[in-house]
Parts: structure tokens; C-alpha cells; sequence
């Protein structure tokens, strides 16, 4: 039988009354965002062709007085039919909506920091304590003759001649163990022959 059993802190969340609750599959599809749809289809699917007994989907539903609210859809399966059908499942809705205005609002602010990076005349560059790259601007990357998509996993000693990858590396510990921002003249050699003079300004970037 499809029906739903909402508890009240779930029909309060949702902002209904007990009678215009979703009570069935195709009442809670309609409140849910059409372009969220597919990815909690797919989920259920898995569900019922027994791949799998439990599934975590975040979604937009939308509540009685119109507003979209985000959740995260924490459901499992109880029992199965003999055939393998679901006959009983229970789930856990949890409001996240402030989690993710928060994260976009992040996602905003690194897109904004990532073109300017990607517009800026400099050469900049990002890499963890290990020394690979994880950020790199497309003047940064004319050191290497590539794009900064293959640059972006590697380290240096993967791209350069080893002793030039040993002095990027041996200056990288040097200022990480420092913990103070430091200012290097160096010479560098592009792909093409061209020899340029910089300097580099390298810092550690510290976690908060």
C-alpha cells in the first residue's frame, strides 16, 4: 500500500496541516523541485531493484505557503516483498537549508576569487604541503607549457627538470617551516627558451 506517515515536527516543517500532508508517493512528488527530481529518482530506483537498502539525497521541497526548503533525505528499507519490492521503509528529513545558502554563498565567493586569479597579468599558484598543485592561473602554467587542468594533481618534479623541482621544493619547506610569506628573485626558463627574471612573493596559507 503506498502510504506516507509523517510525524508532526515533519508536517509543522513542511508547514502543512495533517490533511493537506503528503500522505502518498505522488503528493510528495509534487512538492518536489522539478530539478531536483531526477537525482531522488535515481535513488529510489536503486532502492527498488534491491541494490542497495538505503540511500542520502538532498532536495528542494516545497512547503504550503510556496517557499522551497532544502533537506537531506536520510531513508532506508525496513522489509522487502518476497520479489524484492519495498514493503516498509523509514526516513529522517533534517532542514539544511542554511547549511546550503551558506555553501553557495562559498561557492559564490570562491568562483568571484578563482576569475580573478585566472584574469590577474601574475603568475599564481597554489599548492598543498605535499607540493601538488591543487589551484593554478593560465600564466602560471606557461612555465610548464600546459593547461592548467594537467597541471592541476601534479608536482613539480613531474613537470620540471629535477634540479629545479628540487630548489621550487627545497623554498616551499623552507617558507612552510617559517610560517612567514618571503620574497624570491629567481630566473625562470619557459618551454619556449625564454628567459625571464621574477619575483616571486611565497607564502604558507594557514588553516584558521
Amino acid at each position: 500500500k503506498d502510504q506516507h506517515l509523517l510525524s508532526d515536527s515533519l508536517i509543522q516543517l513542511l508547514g502543512c496541516t495533517p490533511e493537506t500532508a503528503p500522505r502518498n508517493q505522488a503528493a510528495w512528488i509534487e512538492r518536489i523541485h522539478p530539478t531536483d527530481l531526477e537525482q531522488l529518482n535515481v535513488a529510489v530506483n536503486t532502492l527498488n531493484n534491491d541494490k542497495t537498502d538505503r540511500y542520502n539525497v538532498e532536495y528542494r521541497l516545497r512547503c504550503d505557503n510556496g517557499q522551497w526548503l532544502w533537506v537531506e533525505d536520510r531513508s532506508r528499507i525496513i522489509e522487502r516483498h518476497i520479489d524484492g519490492r519495498p514493503r516498509l521503509s523509514a526516513g529522517i528529513l533534517t532542514d539544511i537549508t542554511r547549511r546550503r545558502s551558506e555553501r553557495a554563498q562559498l561557492e559564490a565567493e570562491r568562483s568571484r576569487l578563482r576569475t580573478l586569479l585566472q584574469t590577474i597579468p601574475d603568475m599564481f599558484w597554489l599548492k598543498d604541503p605535499e607540493g601538488v598543485y591543487i589551484d593554478i592561473n593560465a600564466q602560471a602554467a606557461r612555465l610548464f607549457d600546459l593547461e592548467p587542468a594537467e597541471i592541476i594533481g601534479r608536482t613539480d618534479h613531474s613537470l620540471l627538470p629535477a634540479d629545479v623541482a628540487d630548489q621550487f621544493r627545497k623554498d616551499d619547506l623552507r617558507i612552510i617551516a617559517s610560517g612567514q610569506p618571503e620574497k624570491i628573485e629567481e630566473w625562470l626558463t619557459f618551454p619556449d627558451g625564454l628567459r625571464e627574471l621574477h619575483q616571486t612573493t611565497k607564502s604558507p596559507v594557514l588553516s584558521a
